[in-house]
């Protein structure tokens, strides 16, 4: 049998199955590039054509590969006793299939917006945790000017401490957002895999790539704990100066006054950090 008499023989057994016009244009796809690979190989047309097995078992190969809504669809179609008592069935049951149907599917978007929402609060805890790194500079400005350097000192203490541990943990929070975006994506991947066929994936491997640690994601890390460790060391000599300097009893010193931004006060106190 030629590729094209195979091909032409799959299609027409595949449309009597009432297979969607999706489906079949895949599974001819497949076929067609299986063929040509063996021909490739130096295998005679025929002998190509005759690899890929009998029509009937290309046919169930096709049906198989089908997402299961498609294949359910499929099966229903291609029975009309079974498409009435479908029809029947959905029509009785629609006071109940249609708000289960929203309710799992709320469902699932509720998971999916969860797993972003984590991502975003992470984001938002190392991006406060920065911010305060950059507050030491106000609060070191604002003891200086009011001749209360030992609060100031206190207060960017304090921050830079806060700043340090936030650089600290950026490589740990960017593989925690990682291991939950791949997640988010397996899930909308597993979610879809229901309605539509996935497209494949290309291997790493087969492509030459391998999963190595480039050189620059370590330097990297190394650049980070030397910050983190700096802004750390440095805010524990800033705390500790404002405690023996304070007597061992920093809880008396005065609280910094509020810094004036256009119309904000923005309060560079360790107890406080707001706008109003």
């Amino acid at each position: 049998m030629k590729k094209d008499e195979f091909l032409a023989e799959l299609r027409a057994n595949l449309k009597k199955k009432h297979v969607p016009k999706i489906s079949i244009d895949d599974a001819l796809a497949y076929y067609d590039e299986a063929i040509r690979d063996r021909m490739e190989d130096g295998m005679s047309e025929e002998k190509a054509v005759a690899a890929m097995g009998s029509i009937d078992d290309a046919v169930q190969s096709a049906l198989e590969s089908m997402p299961v809504f498609l294949r359910a669809t499929q099966r229903i179609r291609s029975d009309s006793v079974l498409m009435s008592i479908t029809i029947v069935l959905l029509v009785i049951g629609a006071i109940v299939w249609i708000p289960l149907t929203f309710a799992l599917a709320l469902t699932a978007l509720s998971i999916y917006f969860v797993i972003w929402a984590l991502v975003i609060s992470l984001c938002f805890a190392v991006a406060c945790g920065l911010f305060c790194g950059v507050m030491s500079i106000p609060a070191l400005v604002v003891g200086f000017l009011h001749d209360m350097f030992l609060s100031g000192a206190l207060s960017a203490g304090v921050f830079l401490l806060i700043g340090g541990i936030s650089i600290l943990v950026i490589p740990i929070v960017a593989r925690i957002m990682h291991s939950l975006v791949q997640g988010a994506r397996d899930y909308a991947k597993w979610i879809a895999h229901f309605f539509a066929q996935a497209p494949a994936e290309k291997n790493d491997v087969s492509m030459g790539r391998t999963n190595t640690t480039p050189w620059s994601e370590g330097h990297s890390k190394r650049l980070l704990s030397l910050f983190g460790g700096i802004f750390i060391a440095i805010g524990l000599v800033l705390i500790l100066i404002a405690y023996v300097g304070s007597g061992c009893n920093p809880a008396r010193l005065p609280e910094l006054p509020a810094l004036q931004i256009s119309s904000c006060s923005l309060y560079v106190s360790p107890h406080t950090i707001a706008f109003m």
